[in-house]
């Protein structure tokens, strides 16, 4: 029996798909062998692809998409961490707080793709991103259930009492920095005027 030879490219020889937000699908780097991985949107393959370092080609490919969908690439590498860290498919982050290495998931829902590549605000997966916290924190810090929060941060349907408690959280987190910074100015006048 005559072995299968895959043809691979680099990431960088790769076409990106639109976006189709009116379809429910998956985005897949699914591994193969030796760092060959096929890409597959909506069940159809783009092709096997040399990886090589994991995070760096679907950092590549997220930008690529981002430029062919006229989205925004800011903070995707944070977004890309936060996907990964609250995403349950990822067991290799779990429990991960001493290793400063996060593994990027291998499969994206559209709808978070979405929210990725700058397309969708997600109060949610935002907070989550720009405040570097997990979905269990901001659980917490709501008094939310870490299902529930899950639930509607992956369905996108976000009810007006979650968006305010949210918005009121970050206002804390924002008035704590002012406060400090407000007392590291008083030290410093203390010690000037001294």
């Amino acid at each position: 029996m005559k072995p299968k030879v895959i043809t691979t490219l680099s990431i960088d020889e790769i076409e990106v798909p639109k976006i189709n937000d009116k379809i429910d699908g998956t985005l897949e780097f699914k591994y193969h062998i030796d760092d060959i991985y096929e890409i597959i949107y909506l069940n159809n393959s783009y092709g096997f692809f040399n990886m090589g370092i994991f995070n760096n080609s679907v950092l590549k490919f997220f930008e690529k998409l981002v430029e062919e969908n006229n989205g925004s690439n800011k903070q995707l590498e944070n977004k890309l961490e936060q996907f990964a860290k609250n995403n349950p498919q990822c067991d290799n982050n779990k429990d991960n707080e001493n290793n400063k290495y996060i593994q990027y998931s291998s499969i994206y829902p559209i709808k978070d793709i979405l929210y990725l590549i700058g397309l969708e605000d997600n109060i949610i997966k935002k907070t989550c991103a720009e405040y570097n916290i997990s979905y269990q924190e901001l659980a917490d810090a709501t008094g939310m259930n870490i299902m529930s929060l899950r639930s509607v941060a992956s369905s996108h349907k976000i009810s007006r009492q979650i968006k305010r408690s949210i918005e009121l959280y970050i206002e804390t987190i924002e008035l704590k920095k002012e406060l400090e910074q407000t007392n590291q100015m008083k030290t410093i006048l203390k010690n000037w005027l001294k």
